[in-house]
Parts: structure tokens; sequence; C-alpha cells
């Protein structure tokens, strides 16, 4: 196992038991019978062998959505560092390495980022292929209040998908800034690797990440939000797999305060 697996293993014991950030967004629990919908960001790489579990594991909770009264929306962020290691991941971008390195500086303070970590809803960190952890902590993000966000998709053309994502702040919480961002997601994706750790293997990913984008920020005393924007699709992405994601994040915490998934086939709410 080489040294940023070896790095992972040594914070494992932290990390499976899961971190939690404080969020300078004030709430008050969620009630415990209402609907609730929690963000999954996985960070992985094709390079690394420990890495396919925890890509299944999210596969599956998507899929199966096992928690009642919990959506469960996520995606891989397929990190760069493993690219140098036998296998360059072709879903793989420095964008998702920066943002799992802010998690690391602004919130969890670890002392190192490494493969497969999950982070939920920006307030839990631990190893993606723990899955009793992912669980509690899957509960633990579903009781605490959620901005209502509306995701709805459209084609246009060949290349672009249009989006209009609608944001509404409950009284529960009290909000500082809040940054709205939105992520391309493509699903069903397979690759037959050919080098490094998993050489050999054909690696399957329910939902990737392809490409973020800011959409806008929320400042007190605002509480509503709306934007269309239009979103690129390049054009090795299979367009019936894409879906838009879109969250809103505690500029200061990290905390993801609200989430939704769309996809050209309709909107959807998160509450």
């Amino acid at each position: 196992m080489r040294a940023l697996l070896i790095i992972a293993l040594a914070i494992a014991t932290t990390a499976s038991c899961g971190v939690s950030a404080d969020s300078a967004v004030q709430t008050r629990p969620a009630s415990a019978d209402k609907h609730s919908t929690v963000l999954i960001e996985l960070f992985t790489s094709e390079g690394c062998s420990s890495c396919p579990p925890a890509d299944d594991l999210l596969s599956d909770l998507i899929r199966n959505q096992p928690i009642p009264n919990v959506t469960i929306v996520g995606f891989g962020e397929h990190v760069d560092y493993w690219d140098n290691l036998g296998w360059r991941d072709v879903f793989s971008a420095a964008a998702f390495t920066d943002r799992q390195s802010d998690y690391e500086k602004q919130v969890f303070h670890t002392g190192s980022i490494y493969t497969p970590q999950a982070i939920v809803d920006g307030r839990f960190q631990l190893v993606g292929s723990d899955a009793a952890a992912l669980r509690r902590a899957i509960l633990n993000a579903a009781k605490v209040a959620k901005a209502t966000l509306d995701v709805g998709v459209q084609t246009s053309g060949a290349a672009d998908l249009l989006a209009q994502i609608k944001v509404n702040i409950p009284s529960e919480l009290t909000v500082h800034a809040l940054d709205i961002g939105a992520v391309v997601v493509e699903r069903n994706l397979a690759t037959k690797v050919q080098r490094g750790e998993n050489g050999g293997r054909v690696l399957k990913h329910g939902a990737v990440a392809r490409t973020f984008v800011s959409v806008g920020t929320i400042k007190a005393p605002e509480r509503t939000f709306s934007k269309n924007l239009t979103l690129h699709v390049d054009s090795s992405w299979k367009r019936a797999d894409l879906q838009v994601v879109a969250f809103v994040q505690d500029r200061a915490t990290k905390a993801i305060v609200g989430t939704a998934v769309g996809s050209s086939q309709g909107v959807t709410a998160s509450r």
C-alpha cells in the first residue's frame, strides 16, 4: 500500500467514528418525522485499491435509499493526487483535490487528506467504506433543520443544460453568508483500469461529479434565492445519465444546509 493509503490507515480510527464540524448557522433540531435530504461527497480515485468498496457503498445508498424519511444525494469527487502513481483517473480534477483540502484546512483539521473519504453535509468526515459510520453520520445530519431547494433541469441544444434553482431559508436557520453551488453529475460509468493498484479491474461508478459551478450567495436578511443558469455538457458525457445537484453551504463552516437533485426528466425538491 502506498504512502497515501498509509496516511489513511493512520487516521482511520478517528475518521470511522466521524468528526463533526460546529456550524455558524444556528439551527434547531428538525422534527423526528420530517423528511430530510443529506449530501455525501466521496473523495476517491481509480488509482486507489481501497476506493472501490466506498464507491460501491455510495452507489448502493443512492440506489436503495435505505433510511426512512431521508433522501441520500451523493457523488464521487475524483482527486488527482493518485494520477502519478500508476494510473491516471480520467474523472480526476485538481478542483476536487482543492475542495477536499479546503475541508481539511477549514473544518476537520485531521492533519492529512486521504481516499476514500466521505464527507456528510460538510459536517462529518469518515472512511468512505465504513458503512456503519456512514449511516450514523447520515442520521445525525438528518436531524438538523435544512433549507428548501427546488431544481429544474431542461436540455438546451446539443451541448447545454438549463437549470433553475430556487432556495428558501426557513426561520429555523439564522443565516450568515451562504453560498449556492451546482454540480453536474454523470451516473452509470465504468472504467477498465489498465495499470496501478486496480490494474485489470473494471471499476463501476454510480455517480461522478463532472463539474462544479458557483451559482450565487445569500446574505442576511435575505431568505430566498432564485436563478436560471446554463451548464455546459461535454460531448463525451451521456446526456440521459446527467443530473444537476444544487446545494447551499455555509461559507465560514462549510456545513451543507440544504441540497436537491434534478434531471431533465423533472423538478426535484428537498425539504
